[in-house]
């Protein structure tokens, strides 16, 4: 299992490499074309999420790329990580008053919160995403 794990880690460092160095646009459409690799399209969103706050995107598409990264983060069971990109969804759709992605930010909370075995809270996000 190890040298599988070693053999999938050195078939992709030419593709990070790459990413590396792509701009938004490229960002975007080589995400909309990776399907498979979780990771990989983790990964991705980290770079894009570093360009969106570069280029000064519209506050809707920082929330988005908050709440993928926290949904992937969540799949690969990266909790800590997952709750902290979902809070920052939050925080963002609070801040700049972006009610269309607020309801789903709380909701992303609860999952999370709810993963975590901390149903109270979880609850606590999933009245607030209804509300």
């Amino acid at each position: 299992m190890r040298g599988c794990k070693h053999i999938l880690i050195f078939l992709l460092v030419p593709f990070f490499m790459e990413a590396q160095n792509l701009n938004y646009d490229e960002l975007k459409k080589l995400i909309s074309t990776t399907k498979d690799n979780a990771d990989s399209i983790y990964f991705l969103h980290k770079q894009l999420l570093g360009e969106i706050v570069r280029l000064n995107k519209p506050k809707e598409e920082l929330v988005e790329c908050y709440l993928s990264l926290s949904e992937f983060a969540m799949r690969t069971g990266n909790l800590p990580e997952a709750e902290s990109y979902g809070s920052e969804a939050a925080l963002t759709c609070e801040k700049f008053k972006i009610d269309s992605k607020l309801a789903r930010s709380f909701y992303q909370k609860a999952r999370i919160f709810n993963h975590q075995s901390r149903s109270d809270e979880a609850f606590i996000y999933l009245r607030k995403g209804i509300a």
